[in-house]
């Protein structure tokens, strides 16, 4: 006689509902984590391209001044787009005007103010952000600035 413990093995089968179940819930966290990553992409490639135009407009604005309608000190104004290249397709005009507006990649408008909320002895030039609000150049607001001069 053997003394094998092999006796017969059982094996427990899901029933159809609580596999379909299973393979649902599969699906489901398989299409969230690809949800979320896209997510984070998106917003990672709008955040480059909003800096990158950042960087361009402020290029402009330190090397040719004369191309921006220099805002009263303290008064925060809108970039917008102007026809005629005596203003090289930028100037400034105040919040709520009429005008086609620069936008961010989140469809708001580009914000410029001297004496800028971060570079208060400059200017700061910046996006709301993802959230879409103006958060004086800080939080989650992209921006971009210099000091005129050093204090």
């Amino acid at each position: 006689m053997s003394t094998d413990d092999e006796g017969p093995q059982h094996t427990t089968r899901l029933s159809a509902p609580t596999h379909g179940c299973i393979v649902i819930a599969g699906i489901m966290v398989l299409v969230c984590a690809c949800t979320i990553g896209y997510t984070l992409h998106d917003r990672r490639e709008k955040c480059e391209s909003t800096r990158d135009r950042l960087r361009q407009m402020a290029l402009l604005l330190m090397e040719f001044p004369e191309a921006f309608n220099t805002p009263p000190s303290g008064k925060r104004w809108w970039i917008v787009s102007v026809a005629g290249p005596e203003h090289l397709g930028v100037a400034l005009c105040i919040p709520g005007q009429p005008g086609r507006c620069f936008e961010d990649d989140w469809g708001h408008p580009f914000v410029f103010c001297r004496p800028g909320p971060v570079h208060s002895h400059g200017w700061d030039l910046w996006s709301y952000g993802p959230n879409g609000r103006d958060d004086d150049a800080q939080g989650d607001d992209l921006a971009i600035g210099v000091n005129d001069r050093a204090n």
